[in-house]
């Protein structure tokens, strides 16, 4: 039997589209050394717990927050939540060729989706695709905190290739997290391609790259299955 083309591409966001920034750092910007230093320590730990094979729901990002001011023993905020997400998004920064392909597949007919698990609201995580001047390129886009539903949880996939009108296998997966992003899409039918910054890495995907020679990878990949990519 033939392998379909691929027609569509779902990115994760950081650390494959953008450069993460440190909880931690944004934190300490945001409240000041002390605080904000224990603040983000507790928010890192909840959220790479989070990182399993059998999760799927996202929590309420609030409890994790109050869990979080709670153990630092600093009253809950909302407000001071905020404007440290706030500038977490704001560290974060574009790798070099993102725009570059992002514009280049949007202008050949493939079908764009961005699946990222998120622990914050989900407004705000807009608003950073609009400053950094990629939102109009996603013909849908799944936050985790707004969906509720986690890679590698099925449900996020599902949910997304619904909004994208693509089967499975059709689609490739392209992130950095083994757990959410590959082993999550390899047991819903998806091609997945790795993100790492350093190759070879020990992967399940079916290709991998360095998020510098994502451009070119992705050119190799659907070179070989004839696919329109100029």
């Amino acid at each position: 039997m033939t392998k379909k083309p691929i027609r569509a591409l779902i990115f994760d966001y950081g650390n494959t589209l953008i450069r993460s920034a440190s909880l931690t750092d944004s934190a300490i910007e945001a409240m000041g050394p002390s605080v904000g230093a224990q603040i983000g320590h507790h928010i890192d730990l909840q959220i790479q717990a989070l990182y399993t094979r059998d999760q799927s729901q996202q929590p309420d990002w609030q409890a994790v927050w109050r869990k979080a001011f709670l153990e630092s023993g600093v009253e809950y905020s909302e407000a001071a939540t905020k404007a440290h997400l706030t500038v977490f998004n704001r560290q974060g920064t574009l790798f070099a060729n993102t725009i570059q392909i992002l514009n280049r597949f949007k202008t050949t007919g493939y079908r764009l989706g961005l699946l990222s698990n998120v622990t914050g609201p989900a407004e705000l995580f807009d608003q950073d695709l609009h400053d950094k001047g990629i939102d109009n390129y996603f013909d849908a886009v799944a936050w985790s905190s707004r969906t509720g539903l986690r890679k590698p949880g099925p449900g996020a996939f599902k949910s997304l290739l619904q909004e994208l009108n693509c089967a499975a296998d059709e689609t490739l997966m392209i992130g950095d997290s083994e757990i959410a992003d590959i082993q999550g899409a390899i047991n819903f039918g998806m091609k997945t391609l790795r993100v790492s910054n350093v190759t070879p890495c020990k992967t399940a995907a079916d290709f991998q790259c360095t998020p510098e020679t994502l451009d070119s990878t992705l050119q190799s990949i659907l070179n070989r299955q004839g696919e329109p990519y100029v």
